[in-house]
């Protein structure tokens, strides 16, 4: 029996350490990736424009936009369905290893704070260190969305193609990104084919009090280290952009930045709804032009083409100017 339990606590402990490893090896492997936290941390000690949010950024933020005419250096650090929860833990590691952010440009993704914490893109395991697994971990723990099969997945399972494949995958994203932006072509859609896409199916549009704190803390970090804090919503398609369920969280969102005095800027169909709402708030002046009507603009609801994102950037740039 004593025999037994010592290779069974072997075994055990090599498989830690090769957690351990495989772990460590991911986040110093990505240092060098064209996207990502780590990248961010190893190549710069500061970011005059960080875009911080989900493929709404990614899609919907035309890097070489911002790099021909913002002044600075631009970073986006966009993940699939990337929630406050995750933003705050995002924005406390970038912080905590001096990455100075001068501006904070945060997505207003309405989708992502009527759902409980949960990790949608693999890729921000990629991106991490233990450190900041445990506190991902920890969140799902009190919010009661973790179970094992998640702590296997973060831990064990999580990326494993994309280090097998690191030389080709490497070679892959340096075509497509720069500094976390999208550059691959993008093409744009049409009015039908956007309209017979599936439709979001949410049970519940109420703003869920873990993203909303994560939201509160987000504007507290922002003031304690000085950075400038605005939040952007991306265009929309019509057919979302005039939705009840959707507008009914855009003004939570537009209320919560009211009350704690953040800067927001809103596309053209949410500034008209605002509006006509409540008058003796000037939404306009805090209104991005631009057409939700062109299907051209869009590769589907709620993500723009590279002719959207182009459109989006330059008028995002002319508002700050």
């Amino acid at each position: 029996m004593k025999k037994l339990l010592k290779i069974f606590l072997s075994v055990l402990l090599l498989c830690a350490i090769a957690l351990l490893l495989k772990n460590e090896f991911a986040r110093l492997l990505t240092k060098n990736s064209p996207y990502g936290i780590q990248t961010l941390i190893s190549k710069t000690a500061s970011a005059e424009n960080l875009f911080v949010g989900s493929s709404m950024f990614r899609q919907g933020i035309d890097i070489f936009a911002l790099e021909e005419k913002s002044p600075g250096t631009s970073w986006i650090l966009a993940y699939n369905g990337n929630q406050p929860v995750w933003e705050k833990i995002i924005l406390e590691s970038l912080l905590n290893n001096n990455v100075k952010i001068k501006t904070l440009f945060l997505d207003m993704y309405t989708y992502s704070v009527v759902v409980p914490p949960k990790v949608s893109d693999e890729r921000l395991f990629l991106h991490t260190d233990l450190k900041t697994k445990k506190e991902f971990w920890n969140i799902l723990k009190q919010t009661g969305n973790a179970s094992l099969q998640e702590l296997f997945q973060m831990f064990v399972t999580s990326n494993n193609e994309i280090l097998w494949t690191w030389p080709l995958n490497k070679k892959l994203t340096d075509n497509r990104y720069l500094r976390g932006g999208n550059t691959a072509f993008s093409p744009g859609s049409t009015d039908s084919l956007i309209r017979s896409l599936p439709p979001v199916t949410i049970d519940d549009f109420s703003f869920r009090k873990e993203q909303k704190n994560a939201l509160l803390e987000i504007f507290a970090l922002c003031k304690k280290h000085n950075v400038n804090l605005v939040l952007i919503e991306t265009p929309k398609y019509i057919e979302i952009a005039t939705d009840s369920n959707y507008l009914q969280v855009m003004t939570e969102y537009i209320e919560l930045a009211k009350a704690n005095r953040v800067e927001f800027l809103i596309s053209e169909s949410t500034a008209n709804q605002m509006q006509q709402k409540d008058s003796s708030f000037n939404y306009i002046e805090r209104m991005i032009p631009f057409n939700s009507d062109d299907p051209e603009s869009f590769q589907d609801r709620i993500h723009l083409s590279s002719k959207g994102r182009k459109i989006y950037t330059e008028k995002i740039l002319k508002f700050f100017k």
